[in-house]
């Protein structure tokens, strides 16, 4: 930068002086905002909060998966890594993560902006979203006959999500999906108000914390359906799909049937028509993954 100073008397004598001041300078900034997306919904990914650069207007700003050399540079003023994959998505890679920007700074460089100064009030021109690859999940509805039940054939359970024995391939049924926006799974209660035998309604939907009650079997499915679960390891909302501590491991949900009138061996408690007591001394839990338990009673009640 280079500073002159220019004086005139307009012809006549003058006696002019110069105290030197200083004089400094500075770039304009703005923001450039970083989402994490799931590849299969387009949503946000919940256990990941959008990132904020800031950066010089004018610099071209980008993400990338490995970073940049001497021996291997790129034409980017600043380049950040893009985090890793978070649980329950596939591991980064090129197939697997997608970087793109909003406004790209050329078509061969996709995933960097150039940054532009954003007036107030606008929308921001400067976003960069990457985008990661949700894992495939199975959830599994399993039918368990308690202790004392008269039923003497269980329903056959009830299985969505990838390709297996037994299991209608669904590639929907991936982490952090809600059931309402899977091609299979969101049938899930139609599934099982088909499956329940006759004389016998869900009364009852607890995952041994937290139950969803209903006088007939829509009600309580309608209850339970109100908690949206979906397909993330999340065990501070009703999730069902993943291990309690990894989403590596599928789960599977026991479905409890049982009937009216009859006390369960290991039960303190004899059910009748006006109670509805905690019955985790009547259940054996045998998994240590996330369950839900449906509980049965006669239809009528």
């Amino acid at each position: 930068m280079q500073v002159g100073l220019a004086a005139s008397a307009g012809g006549w004598t003058s006696t002019m002086t110069y105290t030197n001041t200083t004089l400094t300078a500075s770039r304009v900034t703005a923001p450039v905002p970083v989402n994490y997306l799931n590849k299969v919904t387009g949503q946000a990914i919940p256990s990941m909060g959008p990132s904020t650069i800031t950066a010089n207007v004018g610099d071209t700003v980008g993400l990338s998966l490995v970073a940049p050399t001497t021996s291997s540079p790129d034409s980017n003023s600043y380049t950040f890594l893009a985090p890793a994959a978070p649980a329950g998505y596939n591991a980064n890679s090129s197939t697997n993560t997608v970087i793109s920007a909003t406004n790209p700074a050329s078509s061969t460089n996709t995933a960097a902006t150039k940054v532009q100064a954003v007036a107030q009030g606008a929308t921001n021109p400067n976003v960069v979203n990457v985008t990661y690859t949700p894992s495939q999940q199975t959830v599994a509805f399993n039918w368990t006959l308690a202790s004392g039940s008269t039923l003497a054939t269980l329903p056959a359970s009830k299985s969505y999500g990838a390709a297996g024995t037994g299991v209608p391939t669904d590639s929907s049924v991936v982490t952090d999906n809600p059931f309402a926006s899977t091609t299979l799974l969101k049938n899930y209660a139609s599934d099982l108000t088909s499956a329940v035998p006759a004389g016998y309604n869900i009364t009852d939907i607890t995952n041994g914390t937290t139950s969803y009650t209903g006088a007939t079997t829509a009600a309580t499915l309608a209850a339970f359906a109100s908690s949206q679960p979906d397909s993330q390891c999340d065990s501070s909302k009703q999730q069902l799909y993943g291990h309690a501590h990894s989403c590596s491991t599928n789960g599977n949900l026991q479905l409890w049937l049982y009937q009216h009138g009859t006390a369960h061996a290991g039960c303190t408690q004899q059910y009748d028509n006006d109670r509805r007591d905690d019955r985790s001394e009547c259940r054996t839990i045998t998994t240590n993954w996330l369950e839900h338990a449906f509980q049965y009673s006669d239809s009528g009640e």
